[in-house]
């Protein structure tokens, strides 16, 4: 059963990438560049989504562009978010996929928005 197991604050090379769990959208480099920026001056609001398969064992399942963002922080800033904020799912590998899935999907907004009237 798919589930949020915790909260954590895990050192970053924790942090794996698995083959079957990916960004299924090509990564924007306009974003991470924006994203870096914003994380710099705000902090990470939003966690990572890891899958603890095994004990002590992370893969990223949701968070492709606020990692590559934090990525290129730490290039520019060594010692910058040597730790980051995660929420750790398990699950079984078919749940997780369909959480990476549904995670990374392109979430466009429509250009003119519904309004709803009573």
């Amino acid at each position: 059963m798919l589930a949020t197991k915790r909260y954590e604050y895990l050192p970053i090379e924790q942090i794996e990438f698995h083959h079957t769990l990916t960004n299924h959208r090509d990564l924007d480099r306009a974003k991470v560049t924006h994203l870096e920026k914003d994380i710099l001056s705000n902090g990470l609001f939003e966690p990572l989504v890891v899958w603890e398969r095994n004990s002590r064992e992370y893969y990223l399942v949701g968070g492709f562009h606020r990692m590559e963002a934090i990525q290129g922080i730490r290039r520019a800033n060594p010692g910058y978010f040597d730790r980051v904020d995660v929420r750790v799912v398990t699950g079984d590998p078919d749940e997780i996929k369909a959480l990476n899935l549904k995670l990374n999907s392109d979430r466009s907004i429509p250009a003119s928005p519904t309004i709803f009237k009573r």
